[in-house]
């Protein structure tokens, strides 16, 4: 998409920094976990999410270091953008994200801004749940 021709979907800035066939193929190599420390599917130790966990946990332990919360805290629900292939995708047609993964926040709520200090994936469709907590 950022590579298309079409002047409205296509971004020159990715354009002139790279080829497309050169960001698959530094794609196909970059990995965050270890794929042989991965359960069996079907399995309890099976995690959905495992070739980017390491990245999810970083971001819930750098956003919960770098601010301490506050007296107007919410909890929200958000939606990641996600067309792709994902067992626990949702569909709201009524919402300006219509495909995507549904998260829960837990939200530092001021009158100027807001700031995620924590974060957790909804898995509704199955019994296997994320082991993450609120903390």
């Amino acid at each position: 998409m950022y590579w298309s021709q079409n002047k409205f979907l296509g971004n020159q800035g990715f354009k002139d920094t790279m080829s497309r066939s050169r960001f698959r193929r530094l794609t196909e190599y970059l990995h965050l976990n270890d794929n042989t420390t991965q359960g069996p599917v079907g399995s309890p130790e099976y995690d959905w999410l495992h070739k980017i966990r390491p990245f999810i946990e970083m971001t819930r332990r750098n956003f919960q270091r770098y601010m301490m919360p506050g007296q107007c805290q919410s909890i929200d629900e958000g939606m990641i953008r996600y067309k792709g292939h994902y067992f626990a995708k949702q569909y709201t047609p009524c919402k300006p994200i219509k495909r995507g993964m549904k998260v829960w926040m837990s939200m530092e709520r001021c009158q100027t801004s807001s700031y995620c200090f924590n974060h957790i994936r909804s898995t509704w469709r199955w019994s296997n749940t994320s082991s993450s907590t609120w903390g």
